[in-house]
């Protein structure tokens, strides 16, 4: 049900629930060119009709900002369902993955 890589059904009919927080420190926090950092956490609770229990997703990650905003690099952890069909007309949750991304940006 989930596909290939890190998706999963996050819409449809029913209900979710999604909150988040973040907190970006002082603007030179490790020095004039290193810039500083923005820990993040977010938490997603589902009921979709077409799944017989909520599930939920949760991200908890840092950027690290470089030379104000020009340059970023991402850590994320995220915690994501697993669907399966164990009979024919029924999905349900199995399990939870863990995935970490790491990943760069840069303004040109």
């Amino acid at each position: 049900m989930n596909g290939t890589g890190v998706g999963f059904p996050a819409i449809g009919t029913g209900w979710t629930y999604y909150t988040q927080v973040g907190y970006k420190f002082r603007k030179e926090l490790l020095g004039e060119k290193l810039g500083t950092l923005q820990p993040y956490g977010s938490w997603e609770v589902m009921q979709i009709n077409y799944f017989n229990k909520a599930f939920s997703a949760v991200h908890v990650g840092c950027n690290w900002l470089i030379l104000g905003h020009q340059a970023k690099i991402s850590l994320d952890y995220q915690l994501r369902p697993i669907i399966q069909q164990p009979n024919p007309n029924v999905f349900e949750r199995s399990k939870y993955s863990g995935t970490f991304v790491l990943q760069y940006q840069v303004l040109i």
